[in-house]
């Protein structure tokens, strides 16, 4: 006589099938949330980081038509890692003083600016931007301005930028500079607002 094979049923068999189910999903969504790269406040590329955030401040001298001018500004915004590069966007606001003028800021810019990032050995990169910027300039009207900027260097530490601002009512303006990252940029706002604190001694002095 040979036994049947047992196939159970009834509520024990549902329990069953049912704690069977969860042990073997349980693994497989434990190594997908594993494998996530997670979100990072300091950059790096992928694995280390899928997302990160950005925060710089920048300080350099920009010119249009061969006068210079002390040029101050702020990018934040989110990159996401995609392979060897990064994609994403930062918000910019910037402005341009003159430490002899009765009225120092010359200029202001506001505007949106993708852009792209591509990473090379030991944490130095590439930073690639372009997009629209509106200037504000005292007694004439909001200008649009196309800016596009370029930085080489260690993007959470410190890297040399260049930068093209182009419309097409005014000349065109160039500016060179230092980017300061995330992990310098408490020290860049101090720097900016000593600066700001020498200019205005300078200004009640000479008077």
């Amino acid at each position: 006589m040979v036994a049947g094979k047992y196939t159970p049923h009834g509520p024990r068999a549902s329990a069953l099938l049912a704690l069977l189910g969860s042990a073997l999903a349980a693994p497989r969504a434990t190594s997908q949330e594993a494998a996530r790269p997670p979100f990072c406040t300091r950059g790096a590329p992928a694995p280390a980081c899928g997302t990160f955030l950005v925060i710089e401040t920048e300080v350099g001298s920009r010119s249009r038509g061969g006068r210079g001018e002390l040029d101050l500004s702020w990018q934040a915004g989110l990159l996401a890692n995609r392979g060897r590069s990064a994609v994403g966007a930062t918000g910019y606001v910037a402005v341009d003083l003159d430490v002899r003028a009765d009225r120092p800021v010359l200029n202001t810019r506001f505007g949106v600016l993708p852009r792209y990032r591509r990473w090379s050995g030991r944490g130095a990169a590439l930073d690639l931007s372009t997009g629209p910027v509106v200037e504000l300039r005292p007694n004439v009207p909001a200008t649009l301005l196309v800016s596009t900027d370029v930085a080489v260097g260690w993007p959470d530490d410190i890297a040399l930028s260049g930068r093209f601002d182009v419309s097409a009512a005014n000349r065109p303006a160039w500016f060179i500079g230092v980017r300061l990252g995330a992990d310098q940029v408490t020290e860049g706002l101090e720097a900016q607002g000593i600066g700001l604190l020498v200019w205005g001694i300078i200004r009640l002095t000479t008077k």
